[in-house]
């Protein structure tokens, strides 16, 4: 799992690179505090 800020979000090419390559969830942090988590569609069962 990986935290980056909420912030570091507008570099969605980066992120979506991140879920795809390393297979970990990231966790957006505001204020340190969990708010959003980001996984690849490759990695979700529907």
């Amino acid at each position: 799992m990986k935290f980056i800020p909420l912030a570091n979000l507008k570099n969605t090419t980066g992120i979506v690179t991140t879920c795809k390559e390393e297979k970990e969830l990231i966790v957006a942090n505001k204020n340190g505090v969990p708010a959003l988590v980001l996984m690849s569609r490759e990695d979700q069962n529907f």
